[in-house]
């Protein structure tokens, strides 16, 4: 895999997006810069590992071994592209907020597209917001677009905006591709993301602004 990636790669006028693709029969992971002006449509990558190995314990190694490339990352993209993943979604989520609380991050955006066919939607839905509202104490605000199949999600307009800091109080929602609400944002979410960004204001330290 290499070395660290260089953080000068990542300037004030991105955002470092971990991008996570699970498939039936691989797993991708790679590291991305967006520009924060989503309309830009421009995307970088800068990294990238993939493997057909399947068991949790391989992919597990993979995920740790790729957050290990970059001191920091303000955003994960989770991508599914079957209809099998549950439990490396939940493994994946998992990973993620572990490293983020060992990197100390801010703050952290999870956004997880799921396919509109998906047939277990509806458990992915529930986890979704039991996440949002456990984890928002500490910055971390997660929610789930649903994908049309052959979309490339990485330019998707309501995807983007959701990784980025524009909706930095927003956690816990579910939305369609075009960004209509199908589940709107947690209250107490929302307002653990306030308080805890209130705090770090007063504190002397605010988080990277990464506006749209």
């Amino acid at each position: 895999m290499g070395g660290r990636l260089p953080t000068q790669q990542i300037s004030r006028n991105t955002i470092a997006v971990m991008r996570v693709e699970l498939a039936c029969d691989r797993i991708m992971m790679a590291i991305e810069t967006q520009e924060l002006r989503s309309g830009t449509g421009h995307i970088q990558r800068l990294w990238d590992v993939s493997t057909v190995d399947t068991e949790l314990s391989a992919i597990q190694r993979l995920f740790y071994g790729s957050l290990a490339q970059i001191p920091q990352f303000d955003a994960v993209l989770v991508d599914t592209k079957c209809t099998h993943c549950d439990e490396y979604i939940s493994l994946t989520i998992d990973s993620c907020l572990s490293f983020a609380r060992l990197a100390n991050n801010p703050s952290l955006s999870i956004v997880l597209c799921v396919g509109d066919s998906y047939p277990g939607a509806a458990c992915i839905e529930h986890m979704v917001r039991h996440t949002a509202g456990a984890h928002a104490p500490n910055g971390v605000r997660m929610n789930m677009v649903y994908t049309q199949s052959l979309e490339d999600t990485s330019h998707n307009m309501t995807v983007r905006y959701l990784l980025t800091d524009a909706t930095h109080h927003m956690s816990g929602a579910v939305m369609d591709a075009h960004g209509k609400i199908i589940l709107g944002s947690m209250l107490a979410a929302e307002r653990a993301l306030v308080e805890r960004r209130v705090r770090l204001q007063h504190e002397g330290y605010y988080p990277q602004q990464n506006s749209a």
